[in-house]
């Protein structure tokens, strides 16, 4: 009844009909289907394989337990069509996921390497800028002026070896964050410091100043001409000034 349910055959239509007319059992499972029955025909013990035949309805997948019964088979069909097409889905989705993971895990080796090339780009562009800097710091502590630069707000913000020892200290980093009003030689001539940075700042435009003390060296009075100049970042806007004795 189960065979002819499945079908869709009338009873009189299988009856009689060998298992491996055309129109029955897929032929690409004939050999092995053969091979099976031949099998059971030798050894008389259950076998079980897995096949398909047209149904009227379209292709049924079934699992064939076949019994051998004295000079006969019990044939025993269990449809495993849903059950297939479960099995395909679940391959089709691994295989897909496995293609989108190959595919990520390229784009990831990709960006990786592109990353890594960025960062090797950068410690170089960072060696270069700080034997840059390291050139530059060497040219402005070996010359013989007195220079300076400050933010803003007249705070130091740095100077040359020259101007740090005339302001009393042993290195240029001592004078970070100090202002005119620190520089014991330059207190006199602190508000008029100010005033000339905040003059540069506003208006963009240098100045010149002199002045005398008789502390930058200690070798007594002397005459000093100072230019103030703006410092401008890289949208052109003025962030401090730079200063140099003469």
């Amino acid at each position: 009844r189960q065979a002819v349910e499945e079908s869709g055959f009338e009873r009189d239509e299988l009856i009689g009909r060998h298992y491996l007319e055309a129109d029955l059992f897929l032929t690409e499972f004939h050999d092995d289907m053969i091979q099976s029955f031949r099998w059971l025909k030798e050894n008389r013990e259950v076998r079980r394989l897995e096949a398909a035949f047209m149904a009227k309805k379209g292709v049924v997948f079934v699992e064939i337990n076949a019994i051998p019964l004295n000079d006969r088979y019990l044939i025993a069909i269990n449809n495993i069509t849903e059950q297939k097409k479960a099995a395909d889905e679940l391959r089709r989705s691994r295989d897909e996921l496995e293609k989108r993971v190959a595919e990520r895990t390229v784009e990831l080796q990709l960006k990786n390497e592109a990353l890594a090339n960025e960062i090797q780009e950068r410690e170089v562009i960072e060696e270069e800028l700080l034997a840059s800097r390291k050139r530059l710091r060497s040219v402005i502590d070996n010359i013989p002026h007195y220079i300076f630069w400050k933010n803003k707000d007249s705070v130091y913000l740095g100077g040359n070896m020259n101007f740090a020892l005339a302001a009393g200290y042993t290195s240029p980093k001592e004078i970070v964050g100090k202002t005119d009003f620190d520089m014991s030689w330059l207190r006199a001539h602190a508000n008029a410091m100010v005033e000339m940075d905040k003059r540069v700042i506003k208006s963009g435009r240098r100045e010149f100043h002199k002045f005398s003390t008789d502390a930058i060296d200690g070798r007594g009075e002397k005459s000093w001409e100072i230019i103030i100049v703006p410092l401008h970042n890289s949208s052109n806007e003025v962030i401090g000034v730079l200063g140099a004795f003469e």
